[in-house]
């Protein structure tokens, strides 16, 4: 049985829920963002957890996402996997989406992640440290 939940006019996302031969998938579609996550955590609370098999958000259809979005996604993703049992799954983000969530450090959550985690923000180098590492050494 597939549900579709419509969001305000001005929100552009629809979320379609479906079961799978894995479990619960919700597929999104559109962009992801700040006020469109109202929807998605809506929808995802009306989910009944199994313990079976886990909720899947299939990110193939995503178009845009924030890093409000992102941050979020990984704050719920550690929260219902606080034990490495996979309760919550994130699929198929593309290479744009996969570098929000590098940005935002919560690449962890997307399964097949391939973008490496910055070391430190972009645009910002690292000082050189002088002796005992305390303090810059200029040149």
């Amino acid at each position: 049985m597939e549900e579709t939940s419509q969001p305000p006019e001005d929100w552009e996302i629809e979320i379609h829920a479906h079961d799978s031969g894995a479990g619960r998938v919700l597929d999104l579609v559109g962009e992801l963002d700040a006020h469109t996550m109202g929807a998605l955590e809506g929808m995802l609370s009306a989910q009944e957890p199994s313990e079976n098999s886990p909720l899947v958000l299939d990110l193939t259809r995503i178009r845009f996402m924030d890093a409000a979005a992102a941050r979020r996604l990984g704050q719920l993703w550690r929260e219902r996997n606080p034990d490495g049992r996979p309760r919550l799954l994130l699929r198929g983000a593309g290479r744009r989406i996969q570098r929000v969530f590098a940005l935002v450090r919560a690449e962890e959550a997307l399964e097949g992640s391939s973008i490496p985690r910055p070391s430190r923000p972009f645009g910002l180098s690292s000082p050189r440290l002088g002796p005992g590492g305390g303090r810059p050494a200029f040149p």
